[in-house]
């Protein structure tokens, strides 16, 4: 009797061992860590187990996912599914290598991508790998396109915005460049959204400007043409603007009578005038 129990306990466990055995484990050998990747490239998956598998576990899909945190593909989403019915049975050891083909053509090109592959089996069974710091370089950005500001406009507020399109799956991101003389910085960080960068500057002092648009993939960078951006504000002295200030003037007339040069200040000219009309009063009193 005691016999017959041991036998039945063995049977069991063989059992359990057959229906809990390991899963497949996933390997990605392309494209591997760091490596840079264009176009439509080959992805493999190695599936491999050193241990006996359920009987009649079968290969669902594959699913590979692409994201990056530095692009506008900060999500991860699917970009292909390899569906099979490759039975994975085999009651031993195993290698399967499963190929397939991923588009990255539309991705913002970036050195910071993750692809991860998920492999599901009939029994909702699955395994997992993920590669990291890959680089997709879909070439040489395109050369930034319908610029703002246009070339050689004068401006006389200093602020301003400055915008380009960019081809959005080529570019990483754009930077706004003086050459020379500049407002504070030599380049500025532009907010790249899909197909365009735009920057704003505000209190640009007075000079003129040589100024471009350089998009970058983070490998290749290619600039716009060269344009120049004139600032021209309206001089105020320190007494209209302490007037306008204090509200005694309205703003419009703190303006220099005369042109840019040193003319005579427009509040000037009514503060004396007051003055004259209050002598002129005081002086009629008295007689």
């Amino acid at each position: 009797m005691r016999r017959q129990a041991i036998l039945l306990a063995l049977m069991l466990l063989a059992v359990i061992g057959v229906v809990y055995a390991a899963f497949p484990t996933c390997t990605i050998d392309a494209p591997a860590t760091g490596a840079t990747v264009a176009a439509a490239i080959t992805a493999n998956v190695t599936l491999s187990a050193t241990t006996d598998l359920q009987d009649n576990e079968t290969l669902i899909n594959c699913t590979w996912n692409v994201w990056s945190s530095a692009t506008a593909n900060s999500s991860s989403s699917a970009v292909a599914m390899l569906v099979t019915d490759t039975n994975i049975t085999a009651n031993s050891s195993f290698t399967h290598l499963i190929n397939t083909t991923l588009n990255v053509t539309y991705y913002e090109d970036s050195d910071n991508y993750n692809v991860k592959v998920t492999c599901v089996g009939n029994n909702s069974r699955s395994c997992t790998d993920t590669n990291t710091g890959i680089r997709i370089n879909n070439g040489v950005p395109t050369m930034p396109s319908t610029v703002l500001p246009a070339a050689d406009t004068k401006d006389t507020d200093g602020d301003m915005t400055f915008s380009a399109a960019v081809a959005g799956n080529e570019t990483t991101d754009c930077t706004l460049v003086f050459s020379g003389t500049n407002p504070g910085s030599g380049g500025y960080v532009m907010t790249h959204s899909g197909d365009t960068c735009t920057v704003s500057l505000t209190g640009i002092p007075n000079s003129v400007y040589d100024w471009y648009i350089a998009a970058s993939d983070k490998t290749d960078i290619t600039n716009s043409a060269v344009r120049v951006l004139t600032i021209d504000q309206p001089k105020v002295s320190p007494g209209a603007k302490a007037a306008i200030a204090s509200g005694i003037v309205p703003a419009e007339s703190g303006q220099v009578i005369g042109g840019t040069g040193g003319g005579i200040d427009s509040t000037l000219v009514v503060l004396v005038a007051l003055g004259g009309l209050a002598i002129w009063y005081f002086v009629l009193r008295k007689k």
